[in-house]
This record gives structure tokens, C-alpha cells and sequence, in this order.
């Protein structure tokens, strides 16, 4: 009898031992791209339904955190529902360049401090932010530079794929000189399209960037008293709000050479940089244009900013043959042309810029006379010269806009 009751006890015993839970976990990728999602599948043995479990996040290489995940957490619950429950983690898509970088998902029970049941594969995100790129205008490679140019007529766009941080150029059209008059009176130089650079200018990823090349303005015509055209406005971004839109203002056309011509139309036009005076058989000083492209050099909410117009020369006439006033530059104001034909108005001088991998001079200032020495305009923004007697005003050059990216 003994050896029925001994059995008998034994069954007692393993059939009121409950059965220990069991946990796995698998991921629905290897490896997924920024800006994607992977899911996080829980399966369970001997778990009631509606029991809370607790997830983590593991870094396993770089500095996965917080700003890795759309939601921006690290750890959550989930529940068991019929033996499985599923943690979906959405990663961000961002402009930083991290590299590739991977992370597990552990489940706990208890908390999010609990203890560790399981631990899944792991999981390595893809930098889509590695490497910008993007499409328009006419790309090049330069050492380590990617570079877009747009000239004009361009109405193009900037489309971004990845994201990051580029350096812009942006030069408006140079305006066209004055026409010469009878008699000796030249026109005054044009003035030089708007100049503006920003280093650091965040470009999204799946955006498209609107791009707009001014034209070079066209010089007067000869002795007819009347003006040549302004140079055409550029811009990045243009339908932004200021902080992130780029805009250079077109140079301002130079003054006619009149004798005697309608009182008033001799001054330099206000633009980018200001025409310079047109000579004027009439005594006293006839100005120049203004700049109203500010001249300023800091931050401004996306990147910063440097702004460069300078104002056209004056012309003091009224004595002997008049030579008008230089057109102002992106790099200087144009200058004044002394009493009667002993001296010249020289333009103002461009600026150097090297983000199409060499140093290129851009917005140059015009002279008053398209014979006279003067300091290189620069091809793209510059000014066109002033007319000699009786003779037409040359016409400013078109503006260019350049962004530039390490590839």
C-alpha cells in the first residue's frame, strides 16, 4: 500500500504547481531609415490577458535617446491581450548628422525600472540625415563641396531630399548706365545688384526652395534725356517669412548725360547699390542713387547673414564738359566726379567670394565712361556703364545665385 499513497501525494503536488510565464520578443526590421517605424511583437505563455508589461530603450551604439524617436520617449507600457501584445517605435526624422546608430527594446514587469524578461534584436536606425541632397540648377562637385548654381532666366527651385546645412550667394542684376548727351555730358555708371551670403542656412528634408535670378537692367539709349532699366530683384525662399527668405534688391540705373536737358533727370535711382549721377550742363551737385540693400553683417534666425550695397558717386557740374558719378558696388561707394572733364566717376568695387571654388568677384559698381580704367565690376551683378557723348549706356550684367553643401 505504501508505494500507491506515495504516488498518490506526488500527483497531488505537481498539478497544484503553477506554470512559469514565459517572454519573447522580435522586431519587424534590422535596420529602419529615420523618419520610419519598427514594431515590436511580445509573445507570452502562462500570462493572463490584461496584464500591464513595461518597455525600455537599450542603446547598443551611438547615443540613442530622446530625439531618436518622434514621440521623443524612451520607455511605455503595452498590454497582453490573448497571449501577445506589439510596441511600435516611429523614428525621427531630423537634419542632424549622426551616423548610424542602434538600439534593443527590453521588457519588463512591474515598472519601467522592473525587471528585465526580455530583450529583442538588435535594431540599427539609418542617418538619412547623412549627406545632404537635393536637386536644381546646374550641380557641380568641388573638392568636398556639392554646388548648385541658378543663372538667369531661371525660375527654378531648390528641392531638398536630405537635410542639413548649406552656405547661399545671392547677387541681383546689375542696372544699366545713363546715356550720354550732346556736347560732352556722360551718363553716370550703374549701380551694382544687392549682394547677400549665408553660412549655416538649414534646408528641410522634402522641401522645396522657390529660386528667382534677376536680369541685368538695359542702358539708356543716347541723348534722348531718358533712363536705361533697373537691374531684376534675386531671391531664395521667396515666399518665407523674412527671417528665412534671401532677397537682394536689383541696382539702381545711373543718371543721364543732359545739356541742357529736363531739369531732374540727371540724379542717380536708389537700388541695390545706387546708380551714379548723370552729368548736368545745369550748376551744382547732382547725387547719386542710394543703396537700399542694407550693408550689415550677423545672425539672423536661419544662419547668418552678410548684406552689401554701397550708394552711386555725385557730379558737380556745370563748367566745362560733365562726366558723371561711378555706380556703387557691393564692395564700395562710387565716386564723385570732380568739376568739368577732368576726372572720372569710377565704380565701386565688387566683392570676392569663393563659394564656387575659386574667387570670383561679384556686383561691381559701373563707370561713367565705358572706356576708363576702373576696377574689375565682377560678370555677374555688376553695373553697366555710362554713355559717352551722344553715345548709349551699357547694359548691367544678371544677377546668380549659388548654394554650396559638403557632400
Amino acid at each position: 500500500m505504501a508505494p500507491v499513497f506515495t504516488g498518490y501525494w506526488f500527483g497531488l503536488g505537481r498539478s497544484a504547481e503553477a506554470a512559469a510565464p514565459v517572454y519573447a520578443i522580435s522586431a519587424s526590421a534590422a535596420s529602419v531609415n529615420e523618419g520610419s517605424s519598427v514594431t515590436f511583437t511580445v509573445t507570452t505563455t502562462n500570462v493572463d490577458s490584461g496584464t500591464t508589461l513595461y518597455w525600455t530603450t537599450n542603446t547598443v551604439s551611438g547615443t540613442v535617446n530622446a530625439s531618436d524617436f518622434s514621440d521623443s520617449a524612451t520607455s511605455g507600457s503595452f498590454t497582453i491581450t490573448s497571449g501577445s501584445g506589439t510596441v511600435t517605435r516611429t523614428l525621427a526624422s531630423d537634419s542632424s548628422t549622426e551616423g548610424s546608430e542602434s538600439f534593443q527594446l527590453q521588457i519588463r514587469t512591474e515598472s519601467t525600472s522592473g525587471t528585465i524578461v526580455a530583450t529583442s534584436s538588435t535594431v540599427t536606425i539609418s542617418d538619412t540625415s547623412s549627406g545632404i541632397s537635393a536637386t536644381g540648377g546646374t550641380k557641380t562637385t568641388v573638392g568636398s563641396y556639392t554646388i548648385h548654381t541658378f543663372l538667369y532666366p531661371t525660375s527654378d527651385n531648390f528641392v531638398v531630399t536630405n537635410g542639413g546645412q548649406v552656405d547661399i550667394l545671392v547677387v541681383a542684376g546689375g542696372a544699366g548706365g545713363g546715356g550720354g548727351g550732346q556736347h560732352g555730358w556722360y551718363g553716370g555708371g550703374g549701380g551694382a545688384g544687392g549682394y547677400a551670403y549665408v553660412t549655416g542656412y538649414t534646408v528641410a528634408p522634402g522641401t522645396t526652395y522657390p529660386v528667382a535670378v534677376g536680369n541685368g537692367g538695359s542702358g539708356a539709349p543716347s541723348s534722348g534725356g531718358t533712363r536705361g532699366s533697373g537691374g531684376g530683384n534675386s531671391s531664395f525662399n521667396s515666399s518665407a517669412p523674412p527671417a528665412s527668405r534671401v532677397l537682394c534688391l536689383g541696382g539702381g540705373t545711373g543718371g543721364v548725360g543732359l545739356y541742357p536737358g529736363p531739369a531732374g533727370a540727371a540724379p542717380g535711382i536708389d537700388g541695390g547699390s545706387g546708380g551714379g549721377s548723370g552729368s548736368h550742363f545745369t550748376p551744382g551737385t547732382t547725387p547719386g542713387g542710394f543703396a537700399n540693400q542694407p550693408t550689415q553683417n550677423g545672425s539672423f534666425s536661419n544662419g547668418t547673414l552678410e548684406q552689401y550695397g554701397f550708394p552711386g558717386g555725385n557730379e558737380a557740374g556745370g563748367t566745362g564738359d560733365g562726366v558723371g558719378g561711378g555706380g556703387g558696388g557691393a564692395g564700395g561707394a562710387g565716386s564723385s566726379s570732380p568739376v568739368g572733364a577732368s576726372g572720372n566717376g569710377y565704380g565701386g568695387a565688387g566683392r570676392a567670394n569663393s563659394i564656387s571654388g575659386s574667387s570670383v568677384t561679384y556686383a561691381g559698381g559701373a563707370p561713367s565712361h565705358p572706356v576708363i580704367p576702373h576696377p574689375a565690376p565682377g560678370a555677374y551683378g555688376s553695373g553697366g556703364s555710362g554713355g559717352a557723348v551722344d553715345d548709349a549706356g551699357r547694359s548691367g550684367q544678371p544677377g546668380v545665385i549659388i548654394v554650396r553643401y559638403l557632400t
